[in-house]
């Protein structure tokens, strides 16, 4: 102890801390556990990787495929999406392979399917695909999604 003017002081202890500063010193130490154990998988974003090809047939070579103008992409089950695929710009498609795309949702359950349509510059159907998968909750799922062309759409 220690004496300062006329009244005598006690050295800090926890015991001695006011109230609300120990509450907020275990609620610290609460939220540092819980950062460092992790939460669980709920409310975490889940993601697919779609790898996007397109089937090869002789009838449609890679001569042929600057003929796509655009791919365009939905997303039916758990929920219902749609989106454009920046690698099938008009005229820029130049292989079998379209690349992949990355999709997240926050569902923690449920099939996802995901359908591309490569079109022509008219906005006609020269192809389409689909792969379906399973949410992995707060993880990756990887999927292959091959486009079926029409070879008679391709002149």
């Amino acid at each position: 102890m220690t004496t300062i003017g006329t009244t005598t002081r006690r050295p800090a202890t926890r015991d001695s801390e006011p109230r609300p500063r120990r509450v907020w010193r275990g609620l610290r130490g609460l939220l540092g556990w819980i950062l460092l154990v992790g939460l669980p998988a709920c409310g975490q974003t889940s993601y697919f990787d779609v790898a996007v090809t397109i089937k090869q047939d002789p009838m449609v070579t890679t001569d042929k495929l600057f003929q796509i103008g655009s791919c365009v992409g939905s997303v039916s089950g758990a929920t219902v999406d749609g989106f454009v695929l920046n690698t099938c710009s008009a005229g820029g498609v130049t292989g079998y392979d379209l690349g992949t795309f990355q999709y997240g949702t926050d569902k923690d359950s449920g099939t996802f399917t995901f359908t591309v349509m490569i079109l022509d510059g008219f906005k006609q159907s020269l192809g389409t695909g689909s792969a379906m998968g399973q949410v992995k909750s707060g993880a990756r799922t990887s999927l292959s999604l091959e486009i079926v062309p029409v070879p008679a759409a391709f002149k």
